[in-house]
């Protein structure tokens, strides 16, 4: 198995763009990049979190869109996303299962996904797909 990764960093409930002059923190991105064939992206512009609550639960929503630059169809894997801490260590991993969705080229496929009793402590997120051999 190999796993495309993407580190974004948020903050209460917030994203924040590495390269933006604001008060409030940075956004980092950090690696992703292609390999073994599989082209699909989740651009960190199109990542968005919030922290909810229901039924008195805390929820860490995420949202953002699948990307395929590719000019061919590609199936979409298994997502798997890692909340981390301040340090880069990982909290607590969630896999998200696509159902037999393929991807055109060219397209995009929003996504938006619940996790509940996110740790609070939770400052970045890793995404990847599973990608077998």
């Amino acid at each position: 198995m190999f796993k495309m990764n993407a580190i974004v960093r948020f903050a209460a409930g917030a994203l924040f763009v590495f390269a933006a002059v604001t008060a409030t923190p940075p956004l980092t991105a950090l690696a992703e990049s292609p390999s073994l064939g599989l082209q699909l992206r989740v651009p960190q512009e199109s990542l968005r979190f919030r922290r909810e609550s229901e039924g008195g639960i805390p929820v860490l929503v995420i949202s953002g869109e699948i990307l395929n630059p590719h000019y061919q169809p590609q199936p979409i894997p298994p997502m798997v996303i890692v909340l981390l801490d301040k340090g880069g260590l990982p909290l607590r991993s969630e896999r998200i299962k696509i159902d037999g969705r393929t991807l055109e080229g060219g397209k995009r496929l929003p996504f938006q996904t619940s996790i509940p009793n996110a740790p609070p402590e939770s400052v970045a997120v890793r995404i990847s797909f599973e990608v077998s051999n």
